[in-house]
């Protein structure tokens, strides 16, 4: 297959001509069922992903369609090509692979600000996929019983990318044209990549913890594209040590110490963000952010209290806090509430010893009026009578328990009736 045919072929996949597609599955199920499938298929969808110097950029839609096939062709399914490959194959798609990104995020299209994020983020799926690949295969060459293998020789491009774009992330040109692109992208493949970073990558982990942190603390750099990929990175770096092991609890404990309390600040400032601009028209779209990264925030912070629960010991009483502190705040979107009661039950779940350290019953003192404002108190009208702050009560209680699918349901109500039930359930498990 040349590259040539690639776009016809996209495009025939993608037809809403029920026949034309099928027949596009049965000849793209052909080209992988012929002799040299392995490599023909793979360098064709590469050279169209990179087109020759000069030559005209295939649209960005088509490209990422590209990357999403190649990501499936090669990796996923029962016959993956990947294995089948022969090393210069496999050498030019991971060369594509690399300079794609790089255009996406440093060459041109990146310093006019005309890239797609869409087809950075597939471009990004399949490199972690396929280094995915390489460095399992790195591991298991490497002599039995030795010393771990550093990855990072099983593909030193893609490594020294994912360094260059994550030190741009903490510089002073963070929010330039091309440098938040390029650290999004290498905190975005940190963040795949990190059960071979923690397991097998030698020297280097420290620097890497220095970038992110240099990131998360860059006050330049955007918070959706730098700030909080580099936190969603450190956090997993956290996540994915082995807490069952003594050795694996001390190193996550110890990298939570420098990572969680940058995490929790940017929960903070991205909160304030979504309610500062919240209803404006001049701050919609930071109030967006805002949003959408305190929730993507306390998802990992979750993660962590859930996992490696033991790393928290440090600043327990500050974590706690301030998670109980979102989830009270009337103003604060049902969903980053959930999260943040989710996360403080997490902890009594997984490590109720830990919780009843706190001096004073300290942890029951913030989570459980936590829990009881948003069982008893969220969006209950003032009423002089008892009966009637009870009555607003069981409406919302009520609305929980109604057909998420019925269409006359009022969303605000559904949200505050969830949460009366989240707030019930934290007080059982606490």
């Amino acid at each position: 297959m040349a590259a040539d045919g690639v776009a016809p072929l996209l495009r025939a996949l993608q037809s809403a001509d029920n026949s034309e597609r099928r027949s596009a599955e049965a000849a793209l199920e052909q080209m992988r069922a012929a002799p040299n499938a392995a490599d023909a298929l793979p360098a064709a969808l590469a050279a169209f992903l990179l087109p020759p110097a000069g030559a005209p950029a295939p649209p960005a839609g088509e490209r990422q369609f590209a990357a999403v096939l190649m990501r499936r062709l090669l990796l996923k399914g029962q016959r993956p090509l990947w294995a089948a490959a022969s090393p210069p194959t496999r050498a030019g798609v991971k060369r594509a692979l690399v300079d794609a990104l790089g255009a996406q995020v440093g060459g041109a299209a990146a310093l006019a600000g005309q890239t797609s994020a869409p087809l950075r983020r597939a471009l990004c799926e399949v490199i972690a996929s396929v280094a995915d690949a390489e460095m399992q295969e790195f591991i298991d060459d490497a002599a039995a019983g030795s010393a771990p293998a550093d990855v990072t020789a099983a593909w030193p491009e893609l490594w020294a990318a994912v360094n260059a774009g994550a030190g741009l992330g903490g510089g002073a040109a963070a929010a330039a044209p091309g440098a938040a692109e390029a650290a999004g992208a290498a905190f975005f493949l940190l963040e795949q990549l990190a059960p071979w970073v923690v397991a097998h990558v030698e020297r280097g982990i420290g620097a890497l913890q220095a970038l992110l942190m240099a990131a998360m603390g860059n006050a330049a750099a955007p918070l959706r594209t730098v700030r909080y990929p580099a936190a969603r990175a450190a956090a997993s770096l956290v996540v994915v040590y082995d807490g069952t092991s003594r050795a694996g609890a001390t190193a996550a404990a110890r990298l939570a110490e420098s990572v969680l309390p940058p995490i929790m600040q940017l929960l903070a400032l991205a909160a304030a963000q979504a309610q500062a601009g919240a209803g404006s028209g001049e701050g919609a779209s930071a109030a967006e952010d805002g949003a959408e990264v305190s929730v993507g925030l306390a998802g990992v912070i979750h993660d962590v209290c859930n996992d490696q629960t033991a790393a928290l010991r440090p600043f327990l009483r500050e974590v706690v806090e301030h998670l109980c502190a979102l989830a009270s705040d009337a103003r604060a979107a049902a969903e980053l509430r959930q999260l943040c009661l989710e996360c403080v039950v997490a902890i009594a779940d997984r490590k109720p010893a830990l919780a009843r350290r706190l001096p004073g019953d300290g942890f029951l003192a913030l989570a459980l009026p936590a829990a009881a404002r948003m069982l008893l108190l969220h969006g209950a009208v003032v009423d002089e009578s008892a009966d009637g702050n009870l009555a607003a009560w069981e409406r919302r209680a009520g609305a929980a328990s109604e057909s998420p699918y019925d269409d006359a349901a009022d969303d605000e109500t559904e949200g505050e009736g969830r949460l009366v039930h989240i707030g019930e359930e934290a007080l059982e498990r606490s």
